[in-house]
């Protein structure tokens, strides 16, 4: 593995990881993308990982840490930023450094929960963005009316919003000490009881967490509102409005119990997106998998190596 800093024209230095396999079968490289508030690192935590999977298939795979999280640095340690720097600036300087290092005029973006999102963004933004392939795991552009737990903590949005940044980082590595004795709303919210391992799983909550910007809180806020994510560019705006100018072969996947989104969300995000190559997966008991499956657990769950992986891979492989 060898770790690179990619600069921002803001002052970022994004942690990229490199994972080059033995021998090199795949000529497009894989990004891998995480979601709110977490970094890289939980792609790469466990005994079976996403990561290997790919790399032991022969893919040159990126785990990247977006500003603000994992390795990542600012040189005047800036702390406020929104979901829109995420897509508008790190987003398309993170597949151009992995198509530049391997000599590929494409990559797979796989995006987990936000990172999803922020793909589904890039190729709205950008159309002709240099992607081969784009899937989402857990990520919707529109959460209103979908039974998604995140409308319960939409009181707690104005207070949130008043703040540079928002806790998450705390919280989870209290969650990692509490969760010997208790299950809290956290965990709950993140994976299906049984479906993951707990020493991961508190691995998972130590190591991946941070506090993060309350300007992205602000913005994705939004994504439970009728009509979904607004831009900051443009608040009138609205992503799920723009998808269907998406060109990329997409694939939605999500868990028949994710709590953070759930299939109805998947599926409206799905319907909306422009091209015609694209599928939807919704893992769970109802399509033969061993277990349900929530959120995290779709990336770190105990059977994600037989049954997830596989699937993103052949999508992946399909459009090589």
């Amino acid at each position: 593995m060898k770790e690179v800093y990619v600069k921002t024209l803001d002052g970022w230095s994004l942690s990229v990881r490199h994972y080059e396999p033995r021998k090199r079968s795949q000529s497009l490289p894989v990004v891998l993308c995480h979601g709110f508030a977490a970094s890289g690192r939980g792609f790469e935590l466990g005994h079976v990982t996403i990561v290997n999977f790919l790399v032991d298939r022969g893919y040159d795979v990126f785990v990247v840490d977006l500003r603000g999280h994992g390795g990542s640095k600012h040189d005047r340690g800036m702390k406020d930023w929104s979901f829109s720097e995420y897509v508008e600036i790190d987003a398309p300087l993170l597949v151009k450094y992995a198509c530049e290092a391997t000599n590929a005029e494409r990559a797979h973006w796989v995006g987990h929960s936000m990172g999803g999102i922020i793909g589904l963004g890039l190729a709205i933004d950008d159309p002709d963005v240099p992607l081969a392939s784009l899937s989402t795991i857990g990520s919707s552009l529109d959460y209103s009316a979908s039974g998604s737990d995140w409308t319960m903590f939409q009181p707690l949005f104005p207070l949130v919003k008043r703040l540079s940044s928002v806790p998450i980082g705390g919280l989870a590595r209290l969650e990692s000490r509490l969760l010997p004795v208790l299950q809290t709303p956290f965990s709950i919210l993140n994976v299906w009881p049984g479906n993951s391992d707990h020493a991961l799983w508190r691995s998972v909550c130590r190591e991946v967490f941070s506090d993060t910007s309350s300007g992205v809180v602000a913005q994705l806020t939004s994504g439970i509102e009728p009509g979904g994510l607004r831009s900051v560019r443009d608040p009138s705006q609205r992503y799920m409005a723009a998808a269907n100018v998406i060109k990329v072969p997409t694939m939605i996947v999500t868990g028949d119990r994710d709590k953070q989104c759930p299939p109805a969300a998947a599926r409206r995000t799905f319907d909306v997106v422009g091209t015609g190559d694209k599928e939807l997966v919704i893992f769970g008991k109802g399509r033969g998998d061993h277990h349900h499956y929530g959120h995290f657990d779709l990336v770190i769950g105990r059977h994600a190596e037989s049954e997830v992986f596989p699937a993103l891979e052949r999508w992946m492989s399909a459009h090589a």
